[in-house]
């Protein structure tokens, strides 16, 4: 079971000389099991609980299976272009949700834009053909709702 998302539309852009604190950010999160969806639980041998946990999607060990913000970006599902001797944009995604968005709030204030003067952002359409936007660029992510609305229109000839 999952819910599936797709990017819409992109401006988001991590540059290079985040690159290292962005990584250590996102492997930082490991140490947080109180922000993890993922997990198993059960017994050892002697029947003692035996619990791990892991965020959605993701492999319990990412800090050692990726070395580079770009990997664990990459892990996450997300689809990224490398622009030389700018940073890496983050244009599409095409999955099912994980926990991308604790990922994403964890380096918001170090992500830019990549094209334009609007604020770094991303615009999401769920399987439900539900719409939302988050905008980066500071500490907070900024969370917007929203709805497509087509207004009919007589063309005449």
């Amino acid at each position: 079971m999952g819910y599936y998302v797709h990017i819409e539309d992109s401006n988001c852009m991590l540059p290079k000389k985040h690159f290292d604190l962005a990584y250590w950010r996102m492997c930082d999160l490991n140490k947080h099991d109180e922000l993890k969806r993922g997990g198993s639980f059960g017994k050892d041998a002697d029947g003692n609980p035996l619990e791990t946990k892991w965020f959605a999607w993701m492999d319990e060990n990412y800090p050692e299976t990726c070395k580079t913000a770009l990997e664990i970006l990459e892990e996450l599902g997300f689809e990224v272009e490398i622009v030389e001797d700018e940073g890496i944009v983050i244009y599409g995604y095409d999955n099912k949700s994980g926990q991308e968005e604790i990922f994403l709030a964890a380096i918001s204030d170090l992500l830019v834009q990549h094209k334009g003067d609007v604020r770094p952002f991303i615009t999401w359409r769920g399987e439900d053909d539900m719409v939302w936007k988050e905008v980066y660029g500071q500490k907070l992510v900024e969370h917007f709702q929203g709805t497509i609305v087509f207004k009919e229109e007589e063309v005449g000839i």
